[in-house]
């Protein structure tokens, strides 16, 4: 079978090279066929899991593992119906006035039997179906509900960016640019509240396809962000291409910024680099006081981290938001604590 599957086949000018995931099952006669499929399909996604286009034969002593993914699957579609999965959200503070200029959307699941699980524990095993399309969409729509109530609410005007990581799927979906058109219509958001974060990886898959449905996307008024940026692609020629506002610093580079040189070398190039090219920069994953000395002094526009805030209910953001926070590294703040603190201002 997996020969037959080998040869490409042509489609008009293309040539698709074909690949399967194979799971075996045998039995001595007595079991009811239903079993055997079953545990044929079971063996399908060890081969799945162990690397793809690949057999494997059914193992009795890895059902257990296996049955339970396909049972978390199971219960991610009624996750979506039933409306299990919550939107949180993580501040984006501006690293000179300490004002809450932005956030993040990020998703988790209510599991009823489970409880809170984080988006590494369902994400991945919803990547390898349309379900993360379902769920982007549902992020998608919170994040323009939520965008439109806090800008609405600001008292200068400014927009507040709310950001949402969309996937390569979804991306590269052919109803995109409606998907998104759809979700800032039903809102009524201003599309300038609105920021769609993708992947290197996303960016260079189908460069030119992506170039297109990005710059559509932009034509709408949403702004466009690289994620994780500086640990995906080796070349950075498709940032002259792509229709770029921001750039998010990864946080791996973040991490040692205050003791490796290496570290600071790279912000600086990525900040300059940004810069330069028109694109605001934003670090991720900032955690001490020290790194944001650093991020400031280099030039790095906004960053995100748990040193401000953890991802919390759009309720108790709205409140941060208002308050912001005391710029980190200030000699004093309003309230009179020390250098170096983090708690809200009432700064709008």
């Amino acid at each position: 079978m997996r020969e037959r599957l080998r040869p490409p086949v042509r489609v008009e000018d293309h040539e698709l090279f074909l690949s399967a995931s194979i799971g075996i099952a045998v039995s001595a006669g007595a079991d009811r066929a239903s079993d055997v499929l079953r545990q044929a399909d079971l063996a399908m996604y060890c081969a799945k899991d162990n690397g793809r286009a690949r057999w494997e034969l059914f193992d009795p002593s890895s059902a257990p593992e296996v049955v339970e993914r396909l049972e978390l699957e199971a219960d991610l579609w009624r996750a979506l119906e039933h409306g299990e999965l919550r939107v949180l959200f993580q501040p984006e503070v501006d690293l000179a006035t300490g004002q809450v200029v932005g956030a993040e959307a990020l998703v988790r699941w209510e599991h009823p039997r489970r409880g809170l699980l984080e988006p590494d524990t369902f994400v991945p095993l919803a990547e390898e179906s349309s379900l993360i399309v379902a769920i982007d969409r549902h992020v998608l729509g919170e994040v323009c509900h939520w965008a439109r109530r806090w800008s609405g609410a600001r008292p200068n005007g400014r927009p507040f960016v709310v950001s949402v990581n969309l996937s390569p799927r979804f991306i590269h979906q052919a109803d995109v640019v409606a998907s998104v058109t759809d979700a800032l219509r039903e809102s009524a958001v201003d599309p300038r509240c609105v920021q769609i974060e993708i992947t290197e990886r996303t960016a260079v898959t189908d460069l030119e396809a992506t170039c297109a449905r990005l710059h559509e996307l932009r034509s709408l008024g949403v702004r466009v962000a690289i994620d994780d940026f500086g640990t995906g692609y080796s070349s950075l020629s498709y940032l002259k291409e792509l229709p770029i506002d921001v750039l998010k610093l990864d946080r791996s580079f973040v991490t040692g910024i205050e003791s490796h040189a290496a570290d600071v070398a790279i912000v600086q190039a990525v900040v300059t680099m940004g810069h330069a090219l028109g694109m605001k920069v934003t670090a991720e994953g900032v955690e001490l006081p020290e790194q944001v000395a650093h991020l400031r002094a280099l030039g790095c526009d906004t960053a995100m981290g748990w040193l401000w805030s953890r991802a919390v209910p759009g309720e108790e953001l709205a409140a941060r938001a208002a308050a912001g926070y005391a710029p980190v590294g200030a000699p004093e703040n309003p309230a009179g604590d020390p250098a170096g603190a983090v708690a809200p201002t009432g700064r709008a």
